[in-house]
């Protein structure tokens, strides 16, 4: 009993100065996040995620704080729940393909090509107008999940249009 009294302690803390912070910073997104860090981490999931929801409240276009739960569970190894947390703000921003970059350049931080390559397969007919942010991800992705024709064909479809492209860094 001891142990789980000392063990609470900083947790009962830090939800006292948890709290004194968001009052006095209601209106501060990053508050929020913050607030949704420590709940998870102590595992007190509902008020992490009415956390999170605050924060996406009070940031609707931030794709950083929407993705704030997946990338907590992503962090942790947590893979079936960081995907559930990805589908819940795709069911809130279907069509946004940043948020789909977002996600798809964390996947690639976690080398989990197939969902790179799958993200990027959405987001290529959302906006097949970015090359450097959409299409150069989706050939190396077909790279490294062994879809060798498919990488070929992009890989030619971007030294094509790259010679076309006013952008000095794409530009051959």
């Amino acid at each position: 009993l001891r142990k789980r009294l000392d063990a609470a302690a900083p947790a009962d803390a830090a939800a006292v100065e948890l709290a004194a912070v968001a009052k006095a910073q209601p209106n501060d997104p990053q508050v929020h996040i913050n607030a949704f860090r420590v709940y998870a981490d102590n595992g007190f999931w509902n008020a992490a995620k009415a956390q999170h929801q605050r924060a996406i409240e009070l940031a609707p276009a931030d794709r950083k704080i929407a993705l704030e739960h997946y990338r907590y569970h992503a962090d942790h190894g947590e893979w079936p729940q960081a995907d559930a947390a990805f589908a819940e703000q795709l069911a809130r921003l279907p069509n946004d393909a940043d948020l789909r970059i977002q996600c798809a350049q964390w996947h690639a931080e976690a080398k989990r090509w197939e969902q790179v390559y799958a993200e990027y397969a959405k987001i290529l007919p959302m906006r097949p107008d970015i090359i450097g942010a959409a299409l150069y991800p989706y050939s190396i992705a077909c790279l490294k999940t062994g879809r060798l024709d498919e990488y070929r064909r992009t890989s030619a479809e971007l030294f094509e249009r790259a010679g076309k492209t006013k952008e000095s860094r794409y530009a051959l």
